[in-house]
């Protein structure tokens, strides 16, 4: 019997040792022609497969001056077509890299320096988008502040909606105390986010260790200085942002009332809070609408902090989650205040 028991750990060591270095040797390019938007992926495919269509694909190279070719620092040599293809493709669904190996003709190597490479490239090019410029949004600030107060909201200057969002991200090997949120129960990182009407996120600011609290990250953004120096209307009234009891109440920041701050609350100050948080939910859509689109960085297993991006993988799914509202005319927050987002071009001021 013993035998017999050793003969099974013998073969299932062998069979496991075999499959490993057949993992090795698999990496390197298939038989497969390479593939990119325009020779592989049907119009229906890139909907399903990149969350655009063919010719949004062919724009977005030419606006997000992606260059023809890129070299990756292991010396791999891809077209800017393939190198988007692959960047949309990974972050549309938690895939494989062995099963992207299968559809692109690439190896995995070749296809994660291509991955890492084009999030390095939009995060360095166009990462000053998800940075308030209150400067750039001031002529549609009126525009905002009316949207929002004509869907039923009490304040007459607020254009916008703040919070934080706790992303999960897979156990570290190290450092598991810095990254655990005892709230959510999870290991993760936290950004902040600001939203306008047009559904479009204008700030994004992070990571940081999923122990910090919401006040943290206000006061390391430097995001009230900046409201503080250029957000205020033609009339010298500040305009303001709104957001939950974490951020307390300055000239340019408003939230609910708290029975804890105000005492037993008076039925205005209820009714209040009601027709604000009616409003508010919008900054939950945008969450929602950017993991939806791009569901690789809501993955909690794929996010591996301490091996990978993260942080850079979760700015530019935001960043490319703006430009499918400007390049399909807007989402479930511009629909719900009637607001309409800007053209790509606008949005890239090109």
């Amino acid at each position: 019997m013993f035998e017999a028991y050793t003969d099974m750990w013998m073969a299932y060591n062998m069979a496991f040792i075999y499959t490993m270095a057949s993992l090795v040797t698999d990496d390197a390019a298939t038989r497969v022609a390479r593939r990119d938007v325009t020779n592989f992926f049907s119009p229906q495919d890139c909907i399903n497969f990149l969350r655009f269509t063919q010719p949004q694909i062919m724009l977005m190279l030419d606006l997000l001056l992606i260059p023809a070719f890129i070299r990756t620092d292991c010396g791999f040599a891809v077209s800017g077509r393939e190198a988007l293809c692959v960047l949309l493709y990974r972050l549309a669904f938690p895939c494989r890299l062995k099963d992207m190996r299968l559809v692109f003709g690439l190896s995995e190597s070749c296809i994660s320096e291509t991955f890492n490479w084009m999030l390095h490239f939009l995060e360095f090019k166009w990462g000053w988008l998800l940075s308030l410029d209150v400067e750039r949004l001031k002529p549609r600030l009126v525009e905002f502040a009316e949207a929002i107060y004509n869907a039923d909201c009490p304040l007459t200057h607020c254009w916008g909606f703040i919070d934080g969002t706790v992303r999960g991200i897979a156990r570290p090997v190290r450092f598991q105390r810095w990254y655990y949120n005892g709230h959510k129960r999870k290991h993760a990182i936290k950004f902040q986010g600001v939203i306008t009407p047009d559904g479009l996120f204008v700030d994004m600011w992070g990571p940081v260790l999923g122990t910090r609290h919401d006040s943290y990250l206000l006061a390391q953004s430097g995001l009230m200085q900046k409201l503080a120096t250029h957000s205020n209307s033609p009339s010298g009234h500040p305009y303001c942002l709104y957001g939950d009891p974490a951020y307390g109440l300055s000239d340019h920041l408003a939230c609910p009332f708290s029975a804890s701050s105000h005492g037993p609350l008076t039925p205005d100050m209820a009714d209040f809070n009601q027709r604000m948080s009616h409003c508010r939910v919008a900054v939950e859509w945008g969450f929602k609408e950017m993991t939806s689109k791009w569901t690789f960085v809501d993955m909690k297993p794929q996010q591996k902090y301490l091996l990978s991006p993260v942080g850079k993988q979760y700015l530019v799914a935001t960043l490319l989650s703006n430009i499918h509202s400007c390049l399909n005319g807007g989402n479930q927050i511009s629909q719900f205040f009637d607001v309409q987002p800007p053209t790509l071009q606008e949005y890239l001021k090109v």
